[in-house]
């Protein structure tokens, strides 16, 4: 690649390291990603990621390319967010920024311990062998509060995403680490940034007021509610990113129901074909309740217990989702409005997760009781 060459080329040595560009790993919409080597002294050498970016002219999305004409400063952006959130175990880290050409570049950590690059290719595997890939209800329940702690965890350091996807969410099934990626659209929860007339976001996971707000904005962003043209743009606040997580949820329940079947773009400015499509991404989740009913057969428990295994797990995904995917993102006269916070859906995943884990507890214990007849050791 012949950027590559050009940037190997023309950077030159810091006073402790030099870059060096290596293999081509992926394409974001405004950015090229590569692996790389920071060359020491001594021939010590760290492997990292180098996300350089794309000049105008090779910006291929019409939306990327008007918020980036809009927002010229994202690489900055990204950068302060990243270092806001250094501390963070749930963010890859920041180790250096630079310029090649007028192009900004930011040198990240390289994970190689993760299985997938990415959620969305683990999601796409299991799609495609769902039969043979045995992912029991307590997993996917507990990657869900995985990737929920992850999002709070980012709200601490006081921004929020704005872009979350199932691609900008490290995960490794084996270990159980979640990290998050890419912030250049995440905005901090301060009042001017609440309103935004440019939505860059991927249009599927982006939320309905978003949307709305890209539409009646004509690209401007703007530090009051009304834009040149007098329309109000909605306030777009921290539980934007729980439409978007919903719509995660969703796919990781039943990683078979196609992206296509999500809220289009126009569908978001129609409350009725809205929920259309919400309907039927619910009617698509599995009840995990299943997983426990066996529990109203345990002798000894008290009904109390029973009963609330059985609720915490009954239809907690379509709950959680149902309550994310929503078309206002406060309450409406309708009744529909988001959660208020994280911590709600944690909370709900976690009794669930204990639910399940109390179940098998039980069921191990009768199906292997203890022998009667054996005699304690001396």
């Amino acid at each position: 690649m012949r950027l590559r060459e050009e940037f190997n080329g023309s950077i030159p040595p810091t006073s402790e390291y030099k870059l060096q560009l290596g293999d081509f790993l992926n394409e974001g919409g405004t950015s090229f990603v590569f692996l790389g080597e920071k060359l020491y002294k001594g021939d010590m050498h760290q492997t990292v990621v180098v996300k350089l970016a794309k000049t105008i002219e090779e910006i291929t999305s019409a939306r990327a390319k008007e918020y980036v004409k809009s927002h010229p400063d994202i690489f900055s952006d990204e950068a302060r967010s990243l270092l806001k959130a250094e501390y963070s175990s749930y963010v890859v880290k920041l180790y250096d920024r630079g310029d090649f050409r007028g192009r900004p570049y930011l040198v990240m950590e390289y994970l190689p311990q993760w299985h997938y690059p990415n959620l969305e290719e683990r999601l796409a595997y299991e799609a495609e062998n769902i039969k043979s890939v045995d992912m029991s209800p307590r997993s996917r329940l507990s990657i869900m509060w995985k990737i929920a702690s992850a999002l709070q965890s980012v709200k601490c350091y006081i921004f929020n995403h704005r872009d979350l996807k199932p691609s900008n969410i490290l995960f490794t099934y084996s270990e159980g680490r979640v990290r998050m990626c890419d912030f250049q659209t995440a905005i901090s929860d301060n009042e001017e940034d609440w309103y935004d007339g440019v939505s860059f976001g991927s249009s599927v996971y982006s939320s309905p007021e978003e949307i709305r707000n890209a539409v009646r904005g004509a690209g401007k962003r703007l530090p009051t509610p009304k834009d040149s043209s007098g329309l109000y743009l909605e306030r777009v606040g921290s539980n934007a990113d729980l439409y978007a997580l919903g719509l995660v949820f969703a796919r990781i329940s039943n990683p078979l129901i196609p992206v296509t079947s999500f809220p289009s773009h126009a569908d978001k400015c129609d409350e009725r074909a809205f929920y259309e499509s919400v309907d039927g991404i619910l009617g698509k989740l599995p009840d995990y309740s299943a997983h426990v009913r066996g529990i109203a057969d345990f002798p000894g428990l008290p009904n109390r217990i029973k009963n609330d295994c059985i609720g915490s797990c009954k239809d907690v995904v379509k709950r959680i989702c149902g309550k994310c995917i929503t078309f206002d993102s406060v309450p409406s006269h309708f009744g529909r409005g988001r959660f208020e916070s994280l911590g709600e859906i944690m909370t709900k995943l976690q009794d669930a997760v204990f639910a399940i884990d109390l179940h098998d507890h039980f069921k191990s214990a009768y199906q292997n009781p203890p022998d009667q007849n054996s005699k304690p050791g001396p």
